[in-house]
């Protein structure tokens, strides 16, 4: 990701970093577009969705360590998700009858896989907080999701850290299929 232009000086403590959002996402389109793994050397700033679209092999050098506390996590090499970031990604979670019928509501996501085949290890995806502040409603900035997979078949995690308060889920597995279903 490094030769894209990102950046791997987040400080997962205060959240201060180079924001690598746009040169990950440039990052994992040249490696999807030409068959290459993408290795997640550092620890990156996003601010926004990542997504996959076509198959990849992302890895990292660790994924995090002290864990067993939110106040002691040290990433080794990943993502720190921190700003409010754009909620897009609709699942289907509500029954709808019919088009007109109301979605579920949007989701903001850190990783979202539409791709078959994506394998993403050795790394970590932390959801950034404030650790000054103790109260028990902080729950960090704005990420519902640290993983989304959307694709129905060939999706692998393997030593992969998914740390922090998401609102939603740490992963979230939206393979639906159905035959009066379209699509995702």
């Amino acid at each position: 990701v490094k030769w894209f232009g990102a950046v791997g000086d987040c400080n997962e403590v205060t959240g201060s970093g180079t924001d690598s959002t746009d040169y990950i996402q440039k990052a994992i389109d040249f490696c999807q577009e030409n068959e290459k793994a993408l290795h997640i050397d550092g620890t990156f700033l996003i601010s926004d969705e990542l997504c996959i679209r076509k198959t990849l092999y992302m890895f990292g050098n660790g994924n995090s360590l002290g864990y067993s506390d939110m106040l002691d996590v040290k990433v080794i090499s990943g993502f720190v998700v921190k700003g409010d970031l754009t909620k897009r990604i609709h699942t289907r979670v509500l029954h709808r009858a019919s088009a007109s019928d109301p979605e579920d509501a949007a989701m903001a996501i850190a990783i979202n896989n539409q791709a078959e085949s994506t394998h993403i290890s050795n790394l970590c995806v932390f959801k950034w907080f404030d650790r000054d502040d103790t109260s028990p409603t902080n729950y960090g900035d704005n990420a519902d999701v640290g993983i989304f997979n959307g694709c129905r078949v060939h999706f692998k995690l393997s030593d992969v850290h998914i740390l922090g308060y998401f609102g939603e889920a740490a992963v979230w597995q939206d393979v639906t299929r159905s035959s009066t279903l379209p699509e995702l």
